[in-house]
């Protein structure tokens, strides 16, 4: 459970104020002091993995003998086509789409999907 502790801290000014005439226990103080440093956090955000297509290309090597015997290599171009996840909220790359968070950015990922295309 989050608290915004500018509202918390004005919440028990306003009770220090009312019930006890501006004087403050030193435990009410303690805490106050407490919530003051403690660090801040961030508001969670949320995405969803969009997919967009992705070309691309590598090289691959075949060796075999011929029937003559001698061996042969040869280096083949080849192409593959896929969907990969990119988060909505930042645009970084996923390695992997059943992640329910980014990566990068840490946003929570919502269990629809878009696809772009």
């Amino acid at each position: 459970m989050l608290i915004d502790a500018n509202c918390f801290n004005e919440l028990l000014d306003k009770r220090f104020d009312a019930e006890l005439d501006g004087t403050m226990l030193k435990t009410e103080a303690k805490l106050m002091r407490m919530i003051a440093d403690a660090p801040t956090i961030n508001p969670v955000k949320h995405g969803e993995w969009i997919y967009k297509e992705r070309h691309r290309k590598y090289y691959r090597q075949y060796t075999g003998i011929d029937t003559n015997g001698e061996t042969h290599t040869i280096t083949v171009e080849e192409e593959s086509v896929g969907k990969e996840p990119y988060c909505s909220e930042c645009g970084a790359q996923a390695a992997e789409s059943f992640l329910t968070y980014c990566p990068k950015c840490g946003a929570y990922m919502l269990d629809e999907v878009c696809e772009d295309e």
